[in-house]
Formats: C-alpha cells, structure tokens, sequence
C-alpha cells in the first residue's frame, strides 16, 4: 500500500519519488514507528506514574513535546539535508540529476521531503499524542494548530537554508547542525514559552509599544503568528530566488539588481513597522528621543544593505567580460547611445560594477529613514545632525561598496569572501572608536573615528556641524576617487580583452590562409 503511494508521489516528483523509494524502506519505516510508539508508552507511564497531579504531569509533557519535535525536525532535517547534497557533489550525481528535464526546485524540493523522510515519519506518528495532551491539558486545538503552522515554516526556511549552504560548497554537517543548533534551541524556547503564556492568559507591559504598524503582535498571537509566518515565507522566497540561481549557474551572483532593490525596500519597510508605533507612542517634541530611536532603526537597515554587497557583486571575470562587451559597443555606436545604454547596464545588468546599484539601494534607505527623521525630528539642530548622519553612512556605505568592488576587479577570488573585508572596514574603526574614547578620557579622536563606521550617529551628535562638514567633503573626495579608479580599472581589462581577441582572430585567420 505504501508503495502504491510513492508511486503516485513519483508522478508528481520524480526526485521525491526516487528518496521515499530509497529510504521508506519496509524494516526502516517499522524500526522508526516502534522508536515512536515506544517512546509514546514511556511518556503515557510517566504521566500514571509519581505522586505530582496528573494534569500536571500532563502539561509537563506537552512542553516538552513541543521543545523536542521542532528541535528533532529541524536540527535532523539540516543534517540529513547538507550530508545528503555534500555526498551527492562528492560523487559527482548532483551535475548529473542538474541534466534531468526536472526544474531546479523541483528537484531540491524533493530533496527537502524526501531525505528526512525518516525523521517526518516518526514525528509524525508522535503528532496524535501531543495534540492530545495539548487540548487536555487546555491550550485549545486553535492554538495548537496556528503552532503546527508556524513551526512548520520554520522548518521549511531552516531546510531552504541548508541547501542553499549545501550548494555554496558548505561541507561538515555535523558541525553545521551543533552551530545551528543553540539559537534554534533559544528561539523554540521562546516561542514555547509565549504559546504557553497565551493559553494561561498571561498579560504583557510591553504590549503597547511593541507593535507592527500598529497591529498588536504580544497580546494576539494570531496576529503574532501571522507575522512571523509572513516573514519566514518572504525570506524563503528571496532563499529559493538564490538557490535556483546557484544551482543553475553557480558562477552568476546570487541575486539579480533589481532583486536587491526590492528586497531592500521589503526590509526597510517591515523595520518601519516596527518604529512608527514607537514614535507615535512618545511626544513629538522630544526631538533627541526620537533621533536615536530613528538612528537605531536606520543602523539597523544600513546592516541589510552591507549584506546586499556580496550578493549582487559579480566575479572579475563577469566584470571583464561586460567591460569587452561595452568598448565594443562604443566603437560602432554614437556616444550619446552608448551613454544611456550605459545607465541601464549598471542598473540592471548582473555583471556591471555594483556602484549605481548600491546607490540606488541607499537612497532607497535614506528616503524612507530621512522622511521619518523630518517628521518626528522637530528641533532645527538635531535634524540637521540626522540629515548630515543619512548622508556620512550613504556615502560610507558606498565607499565601502567601491572598494570592495575595486579589489574583485584586481583578484579573481571569489566574492563569497566580501563579508569578512566588510566586516572588516566597518567594525574595525567602531572598535578603535570605542578604545579611543576610554583610552583617552573621552576625546574627540573616537568620535572621529565613528564617523567612519556604519554607526557614525555616535559621532554625528557630539561633533560640531563644521567638523561633520569636513568629514564629509573628505568622504566625498575619496568616493570621487574610486569611482575614478574603477573606471580606469575596467577600461584596461576591456582594453587587454580586446586586444586578446583581435590576436586570436589575426592568428586563426593566417592559419586558414
């Protein structure tokens, strides 16, 4: 009977039907059914058994239901997942099945169901039980249902993110999985423990405050639940929007431009959710008030945009390749063309540098950010100070993005190398800024320094406006600078290509002659 059922699944997913037929075998799915049923009879005998009240021992055993099988399905179906895909590269079977008519995410979703088969069955046969002892212990079949839901996305955006490090070559599963599995461990936690608050009718102080564009998320775990699923399948998308790329091409970037202008945007807006509640909820007047929440929120979303960088930058040979492509675009068309179909590229083509992208991504930022600072921000001076922070960290941020871009286009490393470099350039004036401002008995040095990290803000309210001036024109000049050096950087490299190319052609012809 069960293989009647593979057989209907293998018409819908042929992968699918090929992990279930290799993994639900007969002596397997029995062994993993008596594990369940087994350890079912040992909770019912601790729940009969002791002199604590049965309900109780009843609820005690529903947490920890609820604490072990999210922990089990997720930790199980990363491990299974990554070792799966890591021996399937080892063998080399995984180029083989990308030849299949099968389309990417057809295959890796039958991966996602397939391979920790096993672990669903068991969980599985253990859902009977603790939806039992959920409703007898009172916290309702809604609830626990809406629970079912949101830890079953999680469970997908957890397995999504397995593949995707799967495919970037991550290898040690084992060790992957123990990382993986303490803030898991701490979210499920949390969620339990805000489950179990609900059913009890806890109430909550922070309620007010805590809110997204005024929808209560504390008290009304429907809404709550609704949120957080929300965001779980947005950021799936975006997960599965990189995996069909990488898996397909492993050498383009992992998101397209115009995929990083609207994920930006997405990101920018669920903070501001987040922080309109707040400003409303305190008086417009308080001007410094304000401006540091405003300032959190925004450092906040310039970390999103840092994170953008490695995703969109191409390789130096993509960039080299566009670079031959443009010069010999402009030796057979009029400049005024070859100016505006120039924009367009670095817009939009994947393998143009990433400068007027990452433009476009920050002023998306500051327009959304600068707005809410005009609003809320009412005193003269401190508005001032936020328009002048938006502009130091916009155009830090795009140093930052040129000369990361420089140095790809100087080294064919690859660019899943670029977080540590911006790790680098970012945090490590913030940290000189904070040794310099305890070292020195709160000196101005630190707080120049900060201006040169993404938290320049630390920097901004403390220094006179002539100073952040100053910063600024320097930060213009270097930007100026890089700009320039890219420009002559691509110039040569489509230079030497093309002179390559002319060499080659010049050689094949005189071998036909």
């Amino acid at each position: 009977m069960l293989d009647k059922y593979i057989d209907r699944i293998g018409e819908w997913n042929p992968q699918l039907f090929r992990e279930l037929k290799s993994r639900l075998t007969g002596n397997a799915t029995i062994a993993v059914v008596a594990i369940s049923i087994v350890l079912q009879a040992i909770a019912i005998g601790l729940v009969t058994s002791g002199n604590m009240p049965i309900e109780a021992k009843i609820h005690q055993n529903f947490v920890t239901l609820s604490w072990l099988m999210p922990m089990g399905l997720i930790l199980g179906s990363v491990y299974t997942l990554i070792a799966d895909l890591h021996q399937e590269e080892k063998r080399g079977t995984l180029n083989f099945i990308r030849l299949t008519p099968q389309s990417a995410r057809s295959i890796l979703i039958g991966k996602m169901l397939g391979v920790p088969s096993l672990i669903y069955v068991g969980i599985l046969c253990a859902l009977p039980f603790h939806l039992a002892l959920g409703i007898i212990s009172g916290i309702g079949l809604p609830l626990i249902l809406v629970w079912y839901f949101t830890v079953g996305a999680a469970i997908y955006l957890c397995s999504s993110l397995a593949i995707l490090y799967s495919l970037y070559g991550g290898r040690y599963p084992l060790v992957f999985t123990i990382l993986f599995a303490l803030p898991i461990q701490t979210i499920v936690s949390l969620y339990n423990y805000y489950l179990n608050a609900v059913a009890t009718g806890q109430s909550w102080t922070i309620e007010a405050s805590v809110r997204w564009f005024w929808l209560p998320i504390v008290n009304n775990f429907y809404i709550c639940n609704a949120l957080i699923v929300t965001t779980i399948l947005v950021i799936s998308y975006w997960l599965w929007v990189t995996i069909d790329r990488e898996y397909i091409n492993p050498a383009s970037t992992a998101f397209k431009k115009e995929h990083s202008y609207w994920m930006n945007m997405q990101f920018q807006l669920w903070l501001l959710g987040f922080a309109l509640p707040i400003l409303s909820s305190s008086p417009i007047d308080r001007s410094n008030q304000n401006f540091y929440i405003l300032a959190t929120f925004y450092s906040v979303g310039t970390i999103g945009i840092y994170c953008l960088i490695p995703q969109i930058l191409p390789s130096k040979l993509s960039m080299q390749e566009w670079s031959r492509y443009r010069r010999d675009r402009v030796t057979h068309e009029h400049r005024q063309w070859w100016q505006q179909e120039l924009f367009r590229d670095l817009v939009w083509h994947d393998a143009s540098p990433i400068g007027l992208a990452m433009l476009i991504n920050v002023a998306i930022s500051a327009i959304v950010w600068g707005t809410c600072f005009g609003i809320f921000v009412s005193d003269p001076v401190w508005l001032l100070k936020s328009l002048c922070g938006i502009i130091i960290v916009s155009v830090l941020t795009l140093i930052h993005a040129g000369i990361i871009n420089l140095i790809f286009l100087r080294s064919p490393a690859k660019t899943r190398g670029v977080m540590p470099l911006i790790i680098l350039m970012s945090g490590l004036p913030l940290f000189l800024g904070f040794i310099a401002t305890i070292t020195l008995n709160h000196s101005s040095s630190g707080l120049w320094l900060f201006l040169f990290s993404p938290f320049a803000w630390m920097g901004v309210t403390q220094l006179a406006l002539p100073s952040i001036g100053a910063v600024l024109m320097g930060q213009l000049g270097i930007l100026a600078g890089i700009t320039k050096l890219i420009q002559r950087r691509l110039q040569q490299l489509g230079r030497s290509d093309t002179q390559a190319l002319s060499q080659q052609k010049s050689l094949l012809a005189r071998t036909n002659i």
